[in-house]
């Protein structure tokens, strides 16, 4: 068993925890309403949730089945369930847009001192959110 000579079956059970975590967090960010989202500063989506619009609740239920997916691939991966379809690209994938989506702290640390913000945030943060 690849387990018994790998450590990174606890890395990607830890990974999936995290992704199930977020899931659940995207399920309840709506039901809480307004408030919620504009504690986890997405301004935009507590605007559109002021206005009656469904597309708060319809993206973040995109976004929890996409996380579930996404710890779904890691428990595969950690071996804890059968191994689904095309296991190793859709790792290295989810791997990638973590790392991408972790490297927007940088520009943010570069402008930590000054009050302005840098454009590379403004845009990389208006992409992804």
């Amino acid at each position: 068993m690849v387990r018994d000579r790998y450590p990174s079956y606890i890395y990607l059970t830890f990974a999936a925890i995290i992704n199930f975590v977020i899931a659940v967090l995207h399920i309840v960010v709506p039901f809480n309403g307004m408030i919620d989202y504009i504690y986890i500063g997405t301004n935009k989506f507590a605007l559109l949730e002021m206005q009656r619009s469904p597309l708060p609740e319809s993206t973040n239920l995109l976004l929890a089945l996409v996380f579930a997916v996404f710890g779904m691939y890691c428990l595969s991966g950690a071996e804890m369930m059968r191994p689904l379809p095309g296991l190793n690209p859709v790792l290295w994938f989810i791997g990638g847009l973590f790392t991408l989506r972790g490297l927007i702290i940088v520009p943010r640390l570069l402008g930590f001192g000054t009050n302005e913000q840098l454009p590379a945030v403004h845009f990389s943060i208006s992409i992804l959110a």
